[in-house]
């Protein structure tokens, strides 16, 4: 006799899509859940990345529980709430280190401050197409020594966005792109 199983493919939770892609989910003693219920009863701060079922004053508590089994879950439709709502909060900078990325030194002249790779960047971000750059941020086309200099300043002013702001994920792709020694633009 044959015995045919038919396997199910299991989804992966949403949990375990955060951990790896090095996100920390907050467990329910974490002391960023202050911060988390704060920004989230916070009618200014990302309103349609919210849970569509979560509506006025939300409670720690609540918020906790709907992490919880969200989480637990598969539905992608519940991802990009549960990465800002139920992970631990970084800045760019901060979670350029937990994917193990290194920002270019935002300080020194010269080859302290690697000023060679940034040579290297700006010379590419010049050439670069519009939707390859940073959104109002332009170089000049001279070929002055300050342009390696301005695209780090810019490339700083980035690295301190944090989760809540509206375009944090943006920034964090536009600053792996133009301000790390693993920048496809330096090593592509």
């Amino acid at each position: 006799m044959i015995h045919n199983s038919v396997s199910k493919t299991v989804e992966p939770t949403l949990r375990s899509k955060l951990e790896g892609e090095s996100y920390f989910v907050m467990e329910s003693s974490d002391s960023n859940w202050a911060v988390v219920l704060g920004k989230y009863n916070d009618n200014g701060v990302l309103p349609n990345k919210k849970f569509s079922d979560l509506s006025g004053t939300v409670t720690d508590q609540t918020l906790k529980e709907k992490c919880s089994s969200a989480l637990a879950s598969s539905d992608d439709s519940l991802y990009e709430a549960v990465k800002i709502w139920c992970t631990v909060p970084k800045t760019v900078q901060q979670r350029l280190g937990d994917l193990g990325i290194h920002a270019l030194k935002m300080t020194g002249e010269n080859e302290e401050g690697d000023k060679t790779k940034w040579n290297a960047l700006k010379e590419k971000y010049k050439a670069a197409s519009e939707d390859q750059k940073i959104k109002n941020f332009n170089l000049s086309t001279s070929s002055g020594d300050a342009d390696w200099q301005s695209l780090r300043t810019e490339c700083n002013n980035h690295l301190s966005k944090d989760r809540w702001n509206a375009d944090y994920d943006y920034y964090l792709e536009k600053v792996i792109d133009w301000c790390t020694s693993s920048s496809k633009q330096l090593n592509g």
